[in-house]
């Protein structure tokens, strides 16, 4: 599968086709599961500081909270690292 993008050239405003292959998808798709792993990760060790849990209880506590508010649980652990920022 190939799906067409277009670009605008900076010089002429012409659109040129810019093709991406399935193999840039799946690339695009491992870099966001990469980065939803390491967001978990993070809001787990924050929440084993907070809580005094293990890692596994972290993990657990992200699920039900995030069940019981109807969010998904990786926007949740989103919340929770951005909270250390501030």
């Amino acid at each position: 599968m190939t799906e067409t993008l277009s670009t605008a050239s900076e010089s002429t405003g012409h659109r040129e086709p810019m093709s991406t292959t399935n193999d840039d998808v799946e690339f695009g798709r491992w870099i966001d599961d990469r980065f939803r792993y390491a967001v978990l990760e993070e809001a787990a060790g924050i929440l084993m500081q907070r809580r005094n849990c293990s890692a596994q209880e972290a993990a657990a506590y992200l699920r039900r909270t995030a069940h019981a508010l109807r969010v998904d649980v990786n926007g949740l652990a989103l919340l929770v690292v951005d909270s250390t920022l501030h």
